[in-house]
């Protein structure tokens, strides 16, 4: 029988560590487990996604499909992260991953290897047994409160930190003072240190945590 892990989270360090896996172990059934019903649901509140393009050549191309207007290229500082997230589990279900979208509450037995889930219907609860679990919920964020926004001009000048996506639309983050006589297409907020780094941050957490994962011995 193949060895199991269970990724908690659905956020982009869990998507991330289930690919890393996958890339390390690929012998391994790796499921990744959420309470969400939908991943990347922009109305749950878009998170920062400014990235430089040479930044890119550290997600593999087998990670992620093609993001259509979203795609980003040589002039591309940012990406819209709901899509890049959507993107990651498509194609870790097209590598063979297992996708469990319960939209229910989730347990995970820290002794046992254990994940306990409890959904809606007649028959929406159970038990699945793991060699490993790797939590990927994701920590609270601390740091400072950012608010976002989305526009087609170019802003500058400020605390202002931006970058262009591939569409021609500007990803605007500020702590302060927010941007005048702009019209915003989208609304954000996130609380955290740089948003310019935190799209690739989550992304070397999920890595470093299947490479954690990858290089513990099996039980027994």
């Amino acid at each position: 029988m193949k060895p199991r892990i269970a990724v908690i989270g659905s956020t982009l360090e869990g998507v991330a560590c289930a690919h890393s896996i996958l890339d390390q172990k690929p012998e391994y059934q790796i499921s990744l487990i959420t309470e969400d019903a939908e991943v990347g649901f922009p109305e749950e509140g878009e998170s920062p996604g400014l990235v430089e393009f040479k930044e890119w050549g550290g997600i593999p191309e087998d990670w992620y499909g093609n993001l259509g207007s979203q795609q980003p290229n040589g002039e591309s500082s940012a990406v819209r992260r709901s899509w890049l997230l959507k993107s990651l589990m498509t194609c870790f279900g097209k590598r063979g991953g297992t996708i469990l979208l319960r939209g229910c509450s989730v347990s995970v037995g820290a002794s046992s290897g254990s994940v306990s889930f409890q959904g809606g219907g007649e028959v929406g609860s159970g038990s699945i047994h793991f060699e490993q679990v790797v939590d990927c919920l994701g920590a609270r964020e601390e740091g400072a409160i950012w608010n976002g926004g989305v526009c087609d001009t170019i802003v500058l000048g400020g605390d202002c930190l931006s970058g262009i996506r591939a569409d021609g639309t500007v990803e605007v983050w500020w702590c302060e003072s927010e941007p005048r006589d702009v019209q915003w297409i989208q609304r954000m907020s996130w609380t955290g240190d740089d948003p310019t780094s935190s799209l690739i941050d989550d992304i070397r957490t999920g890595v470093e945590k299947a490479t954690i994962a990858c290089e513990r011995k099996r039980p027994g």
